[in-house]
């Protein structure tokens, strides 16, 4: 970006012309080129939130939420009377970031807690004794773990594979059933992270709506009168809805979607273990339409690296050919891990209380809200708590003052985004209940705040 020095006052209209991305992000970023480079100068002072908004042709929120980004960051500050201004990125480095508290709660991720996995030690012992050990065959499944997973699948799968964690197998399976520019059909909200796959791999999203039993009849039919290659959803454990799938609309949905047989019906179990409920699937009913990922890494640990693809043998195969154009298997020592986890009964204990753990803590967040007064989504399962705010970006702001990060509920829409939410991961929330109360108190003071309050201007 070329642009004079400014100093003193910023003017929105004079800077607005220079930007050219519309989200909080690329604000923010521009924004951010802008300080580093030393075109805006140490001191000077930001437009306002409105002025900004205005001139830019974006909401108040997500002008609210750039700012926030940037005061995290230490580049801006707010002074209680004298508006908010550029702070020098010296200073930013050296003191911005410290002016928060020094531990933050960070809840924006559906991560599991560390301290609930099992360890690996007997687990990789167990693996170094696989068969076929250090031989040039491809094994994209070894048979050992193949009985054992085909023991716990939903239904009868034709072909199997393992491969890395859950977002390698997500982008595989993606790559195996579309090319760029194609559509896809996707529950909203859905899960971050395959929003992002989609944005990598070049896909147009077909938003279907969900509501507690599942992705929705009517909004289902009518994306796959847009012709999608694929349908993707959370068959259990959702993120962040924590919803799991009735049996009664899995046969709603079979009966649709039987009717467009060249569309692959991509089923994430991203929690795999952790949940609680057992899901049924669309495989029973659409076996040669059907792909099941089933991740073990939010229960066993992410360095297991470990996702497991069963379902129809066309796209198996076509998931297999682009990993490495056939070539890439999974080391047989992790294979053998995953095996023996999935047969320990010491493994099961510890999985069993690791559930019983964030039952508790998304229970007690949830009570606690309600007693507050917060409209929450009453998840039955998984690892994130959907709570309605009055402002996201306020509550988003609110919340980061107070050293505690959420996940904006933007982040898990690929279309239009719809109401006001924040997503909570139960995976960090403190592990008794004073903790738990603690943070609802914080979160039920910013699902009430409006853009009004924040005091970026």
């Amino acid at each position: 970006m070329d642009m004079e020095l400014v100093s003193t006052q910023l003017q929105a209209k004079d800077i607005a012309v220079l930007f050219q991305g519309k989200d909080s992000t690329h604000i923010a970023t521009q924004f951010r080129e802008l300080i580093e480079t030393g075109s805006i100068a140490e001191g000077s002072k930001m437009p306002s939130v409105r002025e900004m908004a205005s001139n830019l042709g974006v909401s108040v929120g997500t002008i609210a939420l750039a700012w926030s980004d940037l005061k995290n960051e230490g580049l801006i500050t707010t002074r209680r009377r004298g508006g908010t201004y550029v702070v020098g990125l010296k200073q930013a480095q050296e003191v911005g970031r410290t002016s928060w508290p020094p531990a933050p709660l960070n809840l924006s991720q559906a991560s599991p807690d560390p301290r609930l996995q099992p360890s690996l030690e007997k687990a990789l012992i167990a693996g170094l004794n696989a068969d076929k050990m250090n031989s040039v065959s491809l094994d994209y499944i070894i048979e050992p773990l193949r009985l054992t997973v085909q023991s716990q699948w939903p239904f009868e799968a034709e072909a199997w594979t393992i491969v890395g964690a859950s977002s390698e197998s997500m982008l595989l399976c993606l790559q195996a059933a579309t090319s760029p520019g194609d559509k896809i059909a996707v529950e909203q909200p859905t899960s971050s992270r395959l929003l992002a796959i989609a944005r990598l791999l070049n896909l147009q999203i077909v938003g279907v709506e969900c509501d507690q039993s599942g992705p929705m009849i009517e909004p289902l039919s009518s994306a796959l009168g847009d012709s999608p290659k694929a349908f993707i959803y959370q068959p259990r454990g959702h993120q962040p809805l924590g919803i799991t799938v009735s049996v009664a609309r899995v046969a709603e949905m079979a009966a649709i979607l039987r009717k467009h047989q060249d569309v692959c019906v991509i089923e994430d179990d991203a929690l795999g273990p952790l949940c609680a409920d057992e899901s049924a699937s669309l495989g029973s009913m659409l076996p040669q339409q059907t792909l099941l990922i089933r991740s073990y890494c939010k229960a066993f640990g992410l360095d297991l690296r470990s996702s497991v693809i069963g379902g129809a043998s066309e796209w198996v195969d076509r998931v297999r050919l682009e990993r490495s154009r056939g070539l890439g298997v999974t080391s047989r020592i992790l294979q053998g891990a995953l095996n023996y986890l999935l047969r320990d009964p010491e493994t099961e204990t510890m999985v069993s209380v690791a559930r019983k753990n964030y039952a508790f803590r998304r229970r007690t967040l949830s009570t606690v809200l309600d007693r507050l007064g917060v409209e929450i989504s009453p998840a039955r399962d998984g690892l994130m708590v959907w709570i309605s705010v009055e402002d996201e970006a306020a509550a988003i702001s609110h919340l980061s003052s107070k050293a505690i990060q959420a996940a904006p509920g933007r982040r898990f829409f690929g279309i239009q985004v719809k109401g006001h939410h924040i997503a909570i991961s139960v995976g960090q929330l403190p592990t008794d209940r004073v903790g738990i109360e603690a943070v609802a108190s914080e979160i039920a003071i910013a699902a009430r705040i409006g853009t009004d309050d924040i005091s970026f201007d």
